[in-house]
């Protein structure tokens, strides 16, 4: 087990090295530069994490181009999982009556996720899913971090799968 000190040296010198190198490597998954910067800076908070996993790799930078790629993947299915939630919520006219029954339950439980927001949830939400704003465009209105940006619309999609018994 190597010491802490000689842990954040090697992280550091790997991320001085290699931080352009691996968002490149999540811009060609995501298309997006914010989201590739996301990715990549997500990648090494998981190599913080794991340090002695990527320590002990005999390619720390493969290492690291394969948590970049499951970050991205793992990125592009929530968004797509969330973006088809709300995208069914902002279609739906304020005073539709359901034409079948399997819409009427959908239209029932994304009435009960939009009831169960505050306006300020709901915003954010729409913000990142719908208009596609990055987490730090949002953060500097915000006045908050990215990380805080981050976590709290963690909290509020945990918040919804309680509410909703989906977790």
């Amino acid at each position: 087990m190597k010491s802490g000190q000689e842990q954040d040296i090697f992280l550091e010198q790997l991320y001085r090295a290699h931080f352009h190198e691996l968002e490149v490597h999540a811009y060609g998954f995501l298309g997006r530069w914010d989201l590739a910067n996301i990715a990549a800076q997500d990648a090494f908070h998981t190599a913080w994490i794991r340090i002695e996993a990527v320590m002990a790799s005999p390619n720390p930078v493969g290492w690291m181009k394969n948590t970049v790629r499951n970050t991205c993947y793992n990125m592009v299915r929530s968004q797509n999982r969330y973006l088809k939630l709300f995208l069914s919520l902002e279609a739906l006219p304020p005073d539709a009556e359901p034409s079948s029954t399997d819409y009427s339950q959908s239209s029932d439980l994304l009435q009960e996720i939009e009831d169960s927001l505050s306006p300020q949830e709901y915003a954010l939400l729409k913000a990142i899913f719908i208009d596609g704003r990055s987490y730090l465009d949002l953060a500097e209105k915000l006045g908050i971090s990215m990380w805080a940006c981050r976590k709290r619309v963690e909290r509020i999609i945990k918040k919804i799968r309680r509410k909703n018994n989906l977790e």
